[in-house]
């Protein structure tokens, strides 16, 4: 039995090891499921330092994203539109002890922003830093939507079951940019790579 923990333990060690060299190598993957197309002219670019922006699909780590994200939208944008940017991990779960409750966590919301100005925009959810507590992968997706009127109205509850029955809820339509990261989960013994 002790040699059958052993192993189990060094597989999960050396696959998380392995994984994030991988993720340095891999190309961006296409979208995962329940992940929309988006438009190409616009783009959003996130900092959690204040100065460097990361590149779609960056392994980062807990503590590196424990600040509040600095969100642009740069590209062509339209200034007379309202715009929505949402900070969503498609697998989260309300328990550390099951897999069987798997929901999306709305991280962060800024609605109504005007155009590329996202200091002007209204949050509806603040910033929830990442913290992945099981060994599942998970991703942190940065979604631009356009918004089809003001939105003022904050969710109910964080944890949503479909995360595109919620944007049609709320009138977003379909997303214009995206962008994502992964967290590398430290522990003082060991780093597991999360994504």
């Amino acid at each position: 039995m002790r040699k059958l923990v052993v192993v189990a333990f060094l597989a999960i060690f050396f696959a998380g090891a392995t994984s994030s060299r991988l993720l340095a190598s891999t190309p961006p993957r296409s979208p995962s499921p329940g992940s929309l197309a988006v438009e190409k002219s616009i783009s959003i670019a996130v900092s959690y330092t204040g100065k460097d922006t990361f590149a779609d699909g960056t392994l980062l780590t807990c503590p590196q994203t424990a600040i509040h994200p600095n969100v642009m939208v740069p590209g062509d944008v339209d200034p007379a539109q309202l715009y929505s940017i949402v900070m969503i991990d498609r697998r989260a779960s309300r328990s550390m002890f099951t897999l069987a409750d798997q929901f999306t966590y709305v991280h962060y919301w800024i609605a109504n922003i005007p155009g590329s100005k996202v200091d002007a925009g209204t949050i509806l959810e603040e910033y929830m830093r990442p913290a992945p507590h099981d060994f599942m992968q998970h991703k942190y997706e940065f979604i631009l939507y356009k918004q089809q009127g003001q939105i003022n109205t904050p969710l109910a509850d964080r944890f949503v079951k479909d995360w595109e029955a919620v944007a049609s809820a709320y009138n977003l339509g379909s997303p214009v940019a995206s962008l994502n990261h992964c967290v590398l989960f430290e522990t003082r013994e060991k780093r597991f790579n999360y994504c």
